[in-house]
């Protein structure tokens, strides 16, 4: 597979991944089989591509959703439950220990450094902001 294609294919299971975990009870077999993969390859091609567990890639991509909130003109006054709760995450309190570890600080002391930061990690072939910015 060349890089173009690595990168569709990353990007078409990004956009299932992200479409599948708007519902709390969400199946990695699932988008595994939109992709025409068992669930062993879909999890080492994600791995192979990102980094990432399809877990923590999961995690990722909604705190990448969570700064994008943050730093939104429109949508900075909400609470940080009220976030996490657009992200599916059911507890505030995992949220922001989420947060943390991808970003370094708190969701609060990003809101109030009021300046983006860049994420540990960057899977730079990941700027499909189009399919992340309809889930905000």
């Amino acid at each position: 597979m060349n890089q173009s294609e690595a990168n569709e294919t990353l990007k078409n299971i990004t956009f299932l991944l992200l479409q599948e975990t708007e519902s709390k009870n969400y199946c990695y077999k699932s988008v595994a089989s939109k992709c025409h993969m068992s669930t062993s390859t879909f999890f080492r091609k994600i791995k192979q591509m990102t980094g990432y567990t399809p877990a923590n890639f999961i995690n990722y991509l909604k705190i990448q959703q969570a700064c994008k909130i943050i730093e939104s003109k429109d949508l900075k006054n909400l609470k940080f439950k009220e976030i996490a709760f657009k992200l599916n995450y059911t507890d505030a309190g995992y949220f922001s220990r989420v947060f943390k570890k991808y970003i370094g600080i708190s969701p609060r002391i990003y809101r109030d450094l009021g300046q983006k930061r860049h994420f540990p990690k960057n899977i730079s072939h990941l700027d499909n902001s189009e399919i992340k910015d309809q889930y905000i």
